[in-house]
């Protein structure tokens, strides 16, 4: 296990997973844009597998919405009764070696 406790220190291990690992299931609060790791993203959208991310609270930016509204492995869920808050990121290779 390895504990990450600065935003720079999960930028590098987002990165660095995205280029190691060939395929992503996520779920996540909430996803930005306009970051490296976005990009990195965009860059490999072959990799997803599947990816849910909140759109409750307005967190999620709506340039990463346009990037993947039309992406039918990646899903958006609004959760106006309560919080959809998981942070869940697994990286897997062909192998079924995971992260």
């Amino acid at each position: 296990m390895k504990l990450i406790t600065t935003a720079k220190e999960l930028e590098k291990e987002f990165r660095r997973l995205t280029e190691q690992y060939d395929y992503f299931y996520w779920s996540t609060a909430w996803a930005s844009s306009g970051s490296k790791p976005f990009n990195d993203l965009l860059t490999n959208k072959g990799k997803i597998q599947k990816i849910v991310v909140g759109i409750h609270f307005y967190q999620t930016h709506p340039d990463f919405i346009e990037a993947f509204l039309n992406d039918n492995k990646v899903r958006f869920i609004q959760q106006p009764d309560g919080t959809f808050h998981p942070k869940l990121y697994i990286f897997t290779d062909k192998n079924y070696k995971w992260k």
